[in-house]
């Protein structure tokens, strides 16, 4: 098979041109001329494209000081519109070094950490990959993995339905609105405190333990059994939490081509779940409960229901206070464009099971895992699964703020008794 040779196009007519890029590294100057019409430079890095025996040529990742040649243009530019189209062109060229599902799970990570400056950053990046609609979609897909503020649920959802309509602006209001908003195990709810440890992971071990541990990766794992649904409705009426997340858990793992395919399934439990709602006790604000339920329905009709929507509505006819995590969205400062010398590497809290640099530190490093270990070489504490989020809530109780992994116990009282110390390195080997 014949490869056809890559050809080198420029991200944008302006940048062209040829220039001298100095590099200091302490004393030491090095100068490197760059050739943006060729698309050269003479460091290492420098050319256009690298070769490979499976692919070919591919284009290969812009060096420092292309990139910098590339930010003189657009600092030098005069015209407004060509200034921002330069930009994207500086953003489109920085994107090539990245990996998109690190800056993915880079920019997730920036969420759930409420740091807006950061999570801005990849959020460019990830606009350069996916467009604002990509990336209005992501946050519309996590809102409720990470928060219970409805009000930016329902307005991401508008936003999201006219996606060719979504503004830069918009981008960066909604991304400061989730970073401003209360994270889950920042609530100080029931929910997530008296019932963390003891009905949701009862529950949920049960399910692992007749079933595997594949039931804690993936969905389409539990075969078909008729009798969950019912049972969820039982558990539900007998106030048992444990048999609430035994049933909703298997249900949403459960094997869905009998129902269509997995949004086939998400309804059925949707279904189960608003019956439950219409044949229980009152709630606490009910019309903004019925009002909730019927948001998620619209959003199944016209895009997806998600794993976590789910677990969302079983949480509010739990008794979830449905105003506890509310917010407006805050007054918004300056939206900040990313420099030629503030080039960012993916944080090491990024690199979880999600990225393959994520796998290779979890087996190399598994042993900083254990209780009380500090992290130096992989950092779990932002990791979205039942391991991050056990020790985000632990934390939160202990230390009213995410600490360092090594500072946490855990320690965990059920009937005044504790459990053992090496909880964690239990839960790591039941789910992984």
């Amino acid at each position: 098979m014949v490869r056809k040779a890559y050809t080198y196009k420029r991200l944008h007519p302006k940048i062209t041109g040829k220039c001298t890029v100095v590099s200091r590294v302490g004393s030491i100057q090095n100068n490197y001329y760059v050739d943006l019409d060729e698309g050269t430079c003479t460091c290492k890095n420098g050319f256009p494209a690298i070769h490979t025996i499976e692919k070919g040529d591919i284009p290969n990742p812009y060096c420092t000081h292309k990139l910098k040649a590339i930010y003189s243009l657009y600092v030098r530019e005069r015209d407004h519109k060509t200034k921002d189209e330069l930009y994207y062109a500086f953003l489109k060229a920085l994107s090539t070094r990245y990996n998109i599902y690190e800056v993915c799970s880079a920019f997730h990570k920036e969420l759930r950490r409420g740091s807006v400056k950061n999570a801005w950053y990849w959020a460019q990046i990830l606009i350069t990959m996916r467009g604002m609609s990509g990336l209005i979609r992501y946050m519309v897909n996590i809102t409720y993995e990470e928060t219970r503020n409805h009000t930016l649920g329902e307005a991401l959802l508008k936003c999201f339905e006219h996606p060719k309509e979504i503004t830069i602006k918009d981008c960066f209001k909604f991304v400061s609105w989730f970073c401003d908003s209360k994270k889950k195990w920042d609530l100080g709810h029931w929910r997530y405190h008296h019932f963390f440890f003891h009905e949701m992971y009862a529950g949920y071990f049960r399910l692992i333990k007749k079933y595997g541990n594949d039931v804690a990766k993936s969905d389409d794992i539990i075969p078909l059994d008729t009798t969950f649904l019912p049972n969820l409705r039982k558990a539900f009426k007998e106030e048992n939490h444990s048999d609430i997340q035994y049933y909703l858990k298997g249900l949403q793992k459960m094997k869905h081509a009998k129902f269509g395919g997995l949004q086939g399934l998400r309804k059925e439990i949707l279904n189960a779940l608003e019956l439950i709602k219409n044949e229980g006790p009152c709630l606490k604000n009910m019309e903004q409960v019925n009002k909730i339920f019927e948001m998620i329905k619209h959003k199944g009709e016209f895009y997806q229901l998600c794993y976590h929507d789910i677990n969302m509505l079983c949480d509010l006819l739990e008794g979830e206070d449905v105003s506890y995590g509310n917010s407006e969205c805050p007054p918004l400062g300056d939206m900040p464009r990313i420099s030629a010398n503030s080039i960012k590497v993916i944080p090491l809290y990024a690199h979880d099971n999600h990225t393959w640099e994520g796998k290779y530190r979890l087996k190399k490093y598994a042993g900083q895992l254990v209780p009380q270990v500090p992290q130096t070489d992989i950092d779990y504490r932002w990791n979205g699964a039942y391991l991050g989020v056990a020790f985000r809530y632990l934390s939160m109780e202990q230390l009213k703020r995410v600490g360092q992994w090594y500072e946490v116990s855990f320690i965990v009282k059920k009937d005044g008794k504790p459990y053992p110390a090496n909880f964690f390195e239990y839960l790591y080997k039941l789910l992984y």
